[in-house]
């Protein structure tokens, strides 16, 4: 590879948390952040989920020795958790998750619930229910802390807006349309859309799942952070912001518009939960949706896929946990291969 501008030893493509994770944990390593380093991104054309998105991490809720995803999410949550303590981001604050008891299930999703959230019992705005710990994220403000975090430490890193066309294996080059930049090692955080530049047998193209959620603003709902959940559905207060949230509906596809009936539907049966409770119209809402990245068997993808590409991908619904994780698999896999 010849000495141009265009030749990079990383190219990282994308710009929702998954790459922002990489380039954080690229930044506090000791080698790796000396390196030429190039980010590639396109919000226009691949919008990031990470900025359409509820973004609750709840914890205390899943447990070691049941599954492999149980497993990985675990530990995923454990990264996040630390990653808090750690370094308090900007838009990162605690809070509480009440989950709904549903009594109108069979016994068998009953104990389910039960083994999954335990015995506690409350009654909560006139629900019956369990309290869980969580935290909430603003999706802008910690990725900026992150942001300002790397860049201050990436002497090397140059970050372009433009979208990759293809990709070249045998030249290790990115086509982005007028250009071409070259790559020793590359890391794709591309969602949903790797496919669209990138097949190998050894990566599945995972399902892209659309989710639309409501936002009001100016809200005083509760006096503190708050998560009000039933099934895959929440709502959700952030004091931060005076901001309450609902979310949210998933439909399998490419699939940007509102999903306004499913929606609606949803929201009435949540609210009908909590009698003591005066909630907003759906109608006063803003909507909006994201497109996340479902894996087989719901898994979360953090491998070196060839020689020179590594991926981190499939996160679904745990975006703001595994890659806190998952990013420090791919970086000590791109260590060895380095070392190779």
């Amino acid at each position: 590879m010849e000495n141009s501008t265009n030749d990079y030893d990383l190219i990282v493509v994308g710009n929702g948390v998954a790459a922002h994770c990489l380039l954080w944990n690229i930044a506090g390593h000791p080698i790796l952040k000396n390196l030429k380093i190039l980010q590639l991104h396109d919000d226009s054309a691949f919008p990031a989920c990470s900025l359409r998105t509820t973004s609750v991490v709840s914890m205390d809720v899943h447990s070691r020795g049941l599954s492999e995803l149980g497993d990985l999410l675990v530990s995923g949550h454990e990264s996040f958790e630390n990653f808090v303590s750690s370094f308090k981001p900007d838009g990162v604050t605690a809070g509480k998750q009440f989950y709904v008891y549903p009594h109108w299930k069979t016994p068998h999703k009953i104990s389910q619930y039960h083994k999954r959230y335990g015995e506690e019992m409350i009654t909560e705005y006139g629900c019956r229910g369990i309290y869980k710990r969580c935290f909430l994220v603003e999706p802008e403000k910690m990725l900026e802390f992150m942001r300002s975090s790397y860049h201050s430490k990436l002497s090397n890193l140059k970050v372009i807006q433009r979208k990759v066309e293809s990709i070249d294996q045998e030249e290790k080059s990115l086509d982005i349309g007028s250009d071409k930049f070259n790559y020793k090692k590359l890391l794709l955080a591309t969602a949903a859309y790797t496919q669209f530049i990138f097949k190998n047998e050894e990566l599945e193209n995972g399902v892209p799942v659309g989710g639309t959620y409501c936002v009001w603003k100016d809200s005083n709902l509760f006096s503190e952070n708050k998560v009000l959940t039933s099934g895959h559905f929440n709502i959700i207060y952030r004091k931060e912001t005076n901001e309450l949230l609902f979310g949210g509906t998933i439909k399998e596809g490419y699939i940007l518009e509102n999903n306004m009936a499913d929606l609606h539907k949803e929201y009435e049966t949540l609210k009908n939960h909590f009698s003591d409770i005066d909630f907003p119209k759906i109608e006063t809402a803003d909507i909006f949706t994201g497109i996340r990245h479902k894996g087989r068997r719901r898994l979360p993808v953090s491998k070196q896929v060839t020689e020179d590409i590594f991926v981190l991908n499939s996160l679904y619904k745990n975006g703001f946990s595994f890659p806190f994780y998952g990013s420090r698999l791919v970086i000590e896999q791109l260590e060895k291969s380095l070392a190779r």
